[in-house]
Order: structure tokens, then C-alpha cells, then sequence
């Protein structure tokens, strides 16, 4: 999350350009990702929904922990991220 916080905030880069920044890393074979699948899953989620990054591997990350629904206080996230908005 904070390579992507990095990666748009100081060097602009699009939502594509980040998206293929991250593709890019988890195809080199000299890196290992921890849990890959899952940033994977949150970068699919990100090109579907439009929403943040972080958001999305968050719920990304609680779905493969086991958690049924991610809750959130955020309207972004509940609205592009996967989650659910606690009302």
C-alpha cells in the first residue's frame, strides 16, 4: 500500500500506470510477494471498481483471512473497495 501511495502521489502515475507497475513486480521471478494471490485479487478489484488501492487490498486482504464482510466508516470504500459502510 505504501509503494502505491508512493507511486501515484509523487510520481503521478495513473490508475493503469499503477496497475501495470504492480503487475510488472508480482511477474519478476528474483521477488517474492508476500500473499501475491491476494494483491492480485486487490488489483482486479482496483481495474473493476475504480476505487482506491488500499481499499481494495484491505478487503482483499480480510476476504482471504476468512472474514465474510470488511465494514468501514469510509463512503469510498464501501462504494469502490469491497467493503461494507457502517451505518
Amino acid at each position: 500500500m505504501e509503494l502505491a501511495w508512493v507511486l501515484s502521489s509523487a510520481y503521478e502515475l495513473s490508475r493503469s500506470q499503477l496497475t501495470e507497475a504492480f503487475e510488472a513486480l508480482l511477474r519478476t521471478k528474483e521477488l517474492v510477494v508476500e500473499h501475491g494471490a491476494t494483491v492480485w485479487k486487490g488489483l482486479r478489484l482496483l481495474q473493476r471498481s475504480g476505487g482506491d488501492f488500499a481499499d481494495c487490498l484491505i478487503a482483499c486482504s480480510a476476504e482471504a483471512a476468512g472474514c465474510a464482510k470488511t465494514m468501514t466508516l469510509d463512503r469510498g470504500a464501501a462504494k469502490n473497495g469491497g467493503m461494507t459502510l457502517v451505518s
